[in-house]
């Protein structure tokens, strides 16, 4: 028989693993990236094909300005970031991440009525 050890998360015991249930990682789409937001960020990355931050063109990500976790909306603005950029803003708000290049003049782009180019 195996032993429960504490969740990483939040300490109660979990056999399945270093999470228990609840805390456990979800599916990219339970957590509202499924195929509306692949869509989006396919579409912002085809109008600004370089990363917001570093300028870098390889390995570029949707990013959300106000990131869900802190309240942000599945369609509200979205960056472009290469995937080293982003790991390092994390959950941060764009504001208070690192400056954005600002090569074509553009604001982050949007959706949803608002401006996209």
């Amino acid at each position: 028989m195996r032993l429960a050890r504490p969740c990483l998360a939040c300490g109660q015991p979990s056999r399945n693993g270093p999470r228990c249930e609840q805390c456990a990682p979800r599916t990219t789409t339970e957590r509202g990236y499924g195929a509306a937001w692949q869509r989006l960020a396919r579409n912002a990355i085809a109008r600004q094909p370089y990363c917001s931050t570093c300028g870098a063109t390889d390995d570029l990500t949707g990013d959300h300005v106000h990131p869900l976790a802190r309240g942000g909306t599945m369609h509200g603005s979205i960056d472009v970031l290469c995937r080293s950029c982003n790991s390092r803003k994390g959950a941060a708000s764009s504001d208070h991440a690192a400056p954005r290049m600002t090569l074509s003049g553009r604001e982050p782009i949007t959706h949803r009525g608002e401006a996209i180019a």
